[in-house]
């Protein structure tokens, strides 16, 4: 899994791609990595349980729910051995979380209202992530150069500190994403 971080870095520092490109690639793989590996450890975990003779939910035997299917859908759920192929793989990987589980919980229909609000949310704080940029850290950022330049230290603390609470609401705005 290693090579998920390592290959990706070789290919930025040997092409000297750009920041922005290979901060991207970058980020990818990270995300990759993470993936790979609690999808190792959940499966590791469940075939050592059954080499132990233990059966845990999620496994083929588990006697805790009698059904096969979901409440709400007639999807069947599956069970660990079941789980181990390249489709279920690629599912987790298509899936916006990180740790991984043999069955996820899914609603059968797409809940339209919910989804608008989530959609509205986003447009929302991204319009506000911009406006916090266009209005008040580029301005700041542009005024600082000349002190830089000139290394007058009580203006460029001024400028920085100027940048402190803009700066603390787009980290807030960029995690309410």
């Amino acid at each position: 899994t290693s090579a998920a971080v390592v290959v990706p870095w070789a290919v930025i520092h040997y092409t000297q791609a750009e920041p922005l490109p290979g901060g991207v690639l970058i980020a990818v793989s990270i995300v990759l990595w993470m993936k790979l590996v609690s999808y190792h450890h959940c499966c590791a975990d469940l075939r050592a349980a059954r080499r132990n003779g233990q059966v845990r939910p999620g496994e083929e035997g588990f006697s805790g729910d009698s059904s096969l299917t979901n409440q709400k859908s007639s999807q069947r759920l599956l069970r660990y051995p079941e789980n181990v192929t390249v489709s279920n793989l690629i599912y987790f990987l298509a899936l916006p979380t990180l740790c991984y589980q043999i069955n996820y919980p899914r609603s059968p229909t797409i809940r339209k209202r919910w989804l608008a609000r989530r959609v509205a949310e986003l447009v929302l704080m991204l319009t506000l992530l911009s406006l916090l940029l266009q209005q008040y850290m580029i301005p700041a950022i542009s005024n600082s150069m000349s002190p830089m330049r000139t290394m007058d230290w009580p203006r460029l603390c001024e400028r920085v500190l100027k940048l402190a609470l803009p700066n603390i609401y787009c980290w807030l705005v960029s995690f309410y994403c």
